[in-house]
């Protein structure tokens, strides 16, 4: 997670990692720039290449974390589809990856 979303994870009772330390500006302009983007395509490509520079580095700090004797290295990966970096990741340390977006509950 974030740093912003920490107190979040731990009000829910769970140990968050923050991932890509020191990215919450970059994340919050990509994802709610403070100006309109609309089709301004000057601004379309300044924050598609952030978004791409933000899976970049998320890329690279869970290949960190995952190398092949970490104690971290997940036996599964759920990420949600805007996380290509995480899933890009999974498959070069060769973890399972599944997008939550197709699962089948065991309850429905």
């Amino acid at each position: 997670t974030t740093e912003a979303a920490q107190p979040a994870v731990a009000a829910s009772g769970l140990a968050g990692v923050v991932l890509v330390p020191g990215a919450d500006a970059q994340l919050r302009e990509v994802v709610d720039p403070p100006y309109r983007v609309g089709s301004d395509l000057r601004l379309m490509r300044r924050q598609l290449r952030s978004n791409v520079d933000l899976q970049r580095r998320l890329r690279e700090d869970l290949l960190e974390r995952w190398a092949p004797d970490s104690p971290e290295r997940p036996d599964l990966v759920i990420a949600d589809f805007t996380m290509i970096g995480a899933a890009t990741a999974a498959t070069t340390a060769s973890a399972p990856a599944h997008d939550a977006r197709n699962a089948t509950s065991p309850c429905s």
